[in-house]
């Protein structure tokens, strides 16, 4: 167990030096998973047990076999072979470029998922294998649309045509995922986060880019409290040596400090959510699809109800959280069990 006068390793905790603008715009939503998912406990305790075991390969028009791993660890085990202990910034080339988005295209990860084309045989295929399971009281599954299209007809009549649905269509669905959330936070069972309602997923990379550096410093801040036992000047001496002219957080109070902790545990809480359902990385910054997911993970809702004191969220955050020491635990007694 580290204590507080060990030193946590700066690619634990520099995520916003000059190698922040130096990585490609396509690589920072699934650098931030990666990151965030290297923190996350029952990740890289999932993608540890599941490098012991071989996962079967889904034969073509048969059910996905059930499993017990957030479909993120099966996506984890398999593509990253040095994760959880190698940072992202430490990873070859092609596993940082592993989807193979293109770079050239204006938006770079902000305008991912936003509208996205699939043949309708395989979307078919997807429903018949369980991969997407319609249901008509499950508000993200009325994302979904199929569409019939006269390409003979003028394109700007068939634009015109696209434009009356869509405005339809998302005034009703705003509409609806308003009252859903607000039922939400004013439900006495409410989970121990920040309270969440409807936000717009701003389009412009300048608003995005400020987003990623907050959530990155985030997670540095929950890393240095954790590994420092929340002894916040401690943090703060340590982000000012080396280069660096000041400290991550103003380190004259804690209030920054723990402000940025609790957020950074908020989003950890979101993010292994979204990755019980979802293999590739979760576009975070799209906040209104947070509770639509959240009732799929009653055990994980049912741990981090709402505590009186910070006492009991650490308490909580022991069985969620896995800091740089115990990763080396971890990974260090799977390799003696299997003879590595």
């Amino acid at each position: 167990m580290a204590t507080s006068e060990t030193p946590l390793p700066k690619d634990e905790w520099d995520f916003t030096g000059p190698q922040f603008n130096k990585t490609s715009l396509w690589q920072w939503n699934d650098w931030l998973n990666y990151e965030y998912a290297r923190s996350c406990r029952p990740i890289v305790e999932a993608v540890i047990e599941l490098r012991a075991k071989k996962i079967p390969e889904l034969e073509r028009g048969s059910f996905p076999p059930p499993t017990k791993f957030p479909r993120h660890a099966l996506y984890l085990a398999k593509h990253y072979p040095d994760f959880p202990l190698k940072p992202w910034l430490q990873l070859p080339e092609p596993q940082r470029n592993l989807r193979k988005e293109n770079a050239g295209q204006v938006g770079g990860p902000f305008e991912e998922g936003v509208l996205e084309v699939w043949d309708a045989f395989d979307f078919a295929y997807r429903i018949a294998t369980g991969d997407i399971g319609l249901d008509p009281k499950n508000l993200t599954d009325h994302k979904y649309a199929v569409f019939k299209i006269d390409f003979l007809r003028d394109k700007k009549m068939i634009g015109k045509k696209f434009r009356l649905w869509l405005k339809r269509r998302q005034t009703e669905y705003l509409k609806n995922l308003q009252k859903r959330t607000e039922a939400m936070n004013q439900s006495p069972s409410r989970p121990a986060i920040p309270p969440i309602f409807i936000n717009e997923v701003h389009s412009g990379q300048k608003k995005n880019k400020r987003n990623y550096v907050v959530a990155f410093k985030q997670l540095a801040a929950l890393r240095l409290l954790e590994h420092f036992q929340y002894d916040y000047q401690k943090c703060g001496y340590e982000t000012l040596m080396g280069p660096r002219s000041k400290p991550l957080y103003f380190s004259g109070n804690n209030t920054r400090w723990f402000q940025a902790s609790d957020e950074a545990a908020a989003r950890l809480v979101r993010f292994n959510i979204m990755w019980t359902l979802e293999a590739e990385p979760a576009y975070f910054f799209k906040f209104g699809e947070f509770h639509e997911v959240l009732k799929w993970h009653p055990k994980l809702t049912g741990m981090l109800m709402r505590t009186k004191s910070r006492d009991q969220l650490r308490e909580h955050m022991k069985t969620l959280f896995c800091g740089y020491t115990a990763k080396q635990q971890i990974c260090g007694l799977a390799n003696s069990l299997h003879g590595r």
